[in-house]
């Protein structure tokens, strides 16, 4: 192989022809095809017969980029993003090729010399560059008129006319978004499939036949110029993007494209789309969408300051979606439509996660099935999804964040992954094991699965991929030192490798956190309280979602303690109120009923509502702080008091007034 010196940059195709003129002989009883994936792994299809001896392979290295085979099986070329072309079988090796040393530029490789039974010999060609440079070796003649985007590597695949000669006369350069450009004497051709994603790898014309390969393995006819093939055996890879090219040398009775796997399906529409970005979900329900994305959200829920949005799940066209709160209730919005059968825990915050299994003829979710994640790790199905044991449940342990499920070729839920606060990650069913996302924190919020691998969503909005997920995230943004994040979904998994845009204060914030950092009793705004909220005088700030309670003097922080509020039973009121009265001592009693309260004796009492919920001193607990209202049983949090320890009790009893400002989130 000659290296020629010239330089340009990534991507993927092929290409595949015989002269119009020149039929190929193809063997009796030759069908089906070959695919190629982007290691240069070959695999044959449909009964076809290949001699791949000496054929190239680079494991764990995406290079090969293009092939062309002959229609006997004898063997054929790989075409590296280099530009390097490699014979294999008894295919003749190919000389004066273009070739860009460590850049991963070539495309595509087209074949138009044959020897007498119409078979590609190698001798001249052309290779197609990422930016549409058309070049011919071993004597090919030169062709005009083919798009060039100097700097933006859109051209991914090549085919070539010819005239009644057999001489190329132009031809087809197909760009990533799908669009068919002819050039020369080419006829023009569209290819109808196309949605304008950028989705697509490779163009092939062979006679009167023509057709295009697309991501995930994906394979659809151009207009005018059908294409069948024997597909049984057709190998993809569900929703790892590894299919570079689709070689069929013989049109024989069958089907136009390959059946796919659900996943593999599922992530090309996505691609061809060209659905990108997410959406934020903050902890009162508001949704903030990013890369681009257009996101309905007509009649979407909305809870101001209490925290307790769990979930989001959205329908990758941006039509709408489903927020889960912590009690299990499910809200769609937008044109979604509403969940019903699923499990629900009134006034308890104990969901956690929310996967929607059942799907439309679009292969959108539709709401009809799915599960839900509490946060003891138990997995609820419904809608007639297949119910899974769980893999990990601690009863009375508040520590499972997110669930993603796998499915089977036909899209049948069959496993899937629990994920852990600390990010331990616990497959079931018959889920492959997930590459682990813990942290010696507690920061995971949620777990999905995104583009090619997961993507584990923490406190205050900072994500962490595992494998491949290629979100957009122009235009993301976040909250700093409040930790108001609640979950991030992404759609499409085909955006630029970028980092994620976090904010050095959230980063800072989670990064203490993750390595197992106390956290700091003093109120942050990362416990909910947006900045600004004490005012003048007097304030008094507490935290349902920390646990904690700060007293401010004129914007400035006086002391804070870590406190207990309702538990799973019960509901501490949030919002805006005052100190309405203060007693000491005193003793809190109730009525009878299901949460009845004996006479108790307490030291200090302040009510903050009407109806008897107060600040107050609690002598009968010995645990305060994040997790203190979950950690027993089912009454282990206050009935809806701010439950404090007695010295701190002193200290706020003797600060606040009757009418002192109290903020409770």
């Amino acid at each position: 192989m000659s290296r020629g010196v010239r330089v340009l940059l990534a991507a993927a195709c092929l290409s595949l022809l015989a002269p119009l003129a020149l039929p190929r002989t193809v063997a009796a009883g030759e069908t089906g095809g070959v695919v190629r994936d982007g290691w240069g792994g070959l695999h044959p299809f449909g009964g076809f017969q290949l001699n791949t001896d000496n054929a190239p392979y680079w494991p764990g290295w995406d290079i090969a980029r293009s092939l062309v085979v002959r229609a006997d099986g004898g063997g054929g070329w790989v075409l590296d993003g280099w530009g390097g072309v490699h014979n294999f079988g008894d295919a003749v090796a190919v000389s004066d090729p273009a070739y860009w040393q460590g850049w991963d530029i070539a495309r595509s490789l087209v074949l138009t010399s044959f020897d007498a039974s119409g078979e590609p010999d190698g001798r001249q060609g052309y290779v197609l560059d990422g930016f549409g440079g058309v070049h011919p070796f071993g004597g090919a003649p030169q062709l005009s008129g083919s798009p060039y985007t100097q700097g933006r590597d859109l051209a991914r695949g090549l085919a070539i006319s010819f005239d009644g000669s057999g001489v190329p006369d132009g031809g087809w350069v197909l760009q990533a978004d799908g669009t068919v450009h002819a050039f020369g004497a080419a006829s023009a051709l569209s290819l109808p499939s196309a949605r304008g994603g950028d989705a697509w790898h490779a163009i092939h014309i062979t006679g009167a036949t023509g057709y295009a390969v697309g991501r995930y393995g994906a394979v659809a006819p151009l207009s005018g110029a059908a294409t069948s093939s024997s597909w049984a055996g057709y190998p993809d890879w569900g929703s790892w993007d590894i299919t570079r090219d689709v070689a069929i040398p013989a049109t024989v009775a069958g089907s136009s494209s390959p059946s796919l796997s659900f996943s593999a399906t599922r992530a090309f529409q996505a691609a061809n789309a060209g659905w990108s970005g997410g959406a934020i979900l903050d902890a009162y329900g508001g949704l903030h969408a990013f890369g681009g994305l257009q996101l309905n959200t007509a009649g979407l829920a909305y809870w101001p300051k209490w925290d307790i949005a769990r979930c989001l799940v959205i329908r990758d066209d941006g039509s709408g979606g489903w927020v889960l709160d912590g009690f299990g209730g499910i809200h769609p919005f937008g044109s979604a439509s509403a969940v019903n059968g699923t499990p629900y825990w009134p006034r308890w915050d104990i969901a956690r996660s929310l996967v929607l299994t059942g799907h439309d003829g679009s292969l959108l979710p539709d709401g009809s099935s799915g599960y839900i994640l509490d946060g003891w790790g138990g997995i609820h199905a419904f809608g007639g999804a297949p119910q899974f044991d769980s893999p990990h449940y601690t009863a009375g342990a508040d520590t499972a964040s997110g669930l993603e499920i796998h499915y089977d070729a036909a899209g049948t839920p069959d496993g899937g992954w629990l994920a852990d606060s600390n990010g331990s990650v616990y497959a079931f069913g018959v889920a492959p094991p997930s590459p682990s996302a813990a942290t010696a924190g507690p920061v995971l919020e949620q777990f999905h699965a995104v583009g090619e691998g997961m993507l584990a969503v923490d406190h205050w909005g900072v994500t962490r991929s595992l494998g491949t997920t290629g979100v957009d995230w122009s235009g993301y943004v976040d909250w700093g030192a409040q930790d108001l994040t609640r979950d991030i979904a992404a759609v499409g998994g085909a955006g630029p490798s970028e980092a994620q845009p976090v904010s050095a204060t959230a980063r800072a914030e989670h990064d203490n956190e993750a390595a197992g950092g106390a956290p700091d009793p003093e109120l942050t705004p990362s416990c909910g309280a947006p900045m600004g909220t004490a005012g003048a005088g007097k304030w008094i700030i507490a935290s349902t979602r920390c646990e904690e309670t700060a007293a401010y003097y004129n914007g400035v922080l006086q002391f804070a303690t870590y406190v207990t509020t309702a538990g799973p039973c019960c509901h501490t009121p949030t919002g805006q109120f005052t100190i309405q009265w203060k007693r000491s001592p005193w003793a809190i009693v109730s009525q009878p009923g299901l949460f009845t309260i004996p006479y108790t004796p307490i030291n200090y009492a302040m009510q903050f509502y009407q109806g008897g919920f107060l600040f107050h001193d609690a002598p009968w607990r010995t645990l305060f702080g994040p997790g203190s209202n979950y950690v027993v049983q089912l009454f282990e949090g206050s009935h809806g008091c701010i439950e404090t320890p007695e010295s701190q009790m002193a200290r706020l009893y003797a600060f606040a007034d009757v009418g002192t400002p109290v903020e409770i989130f």
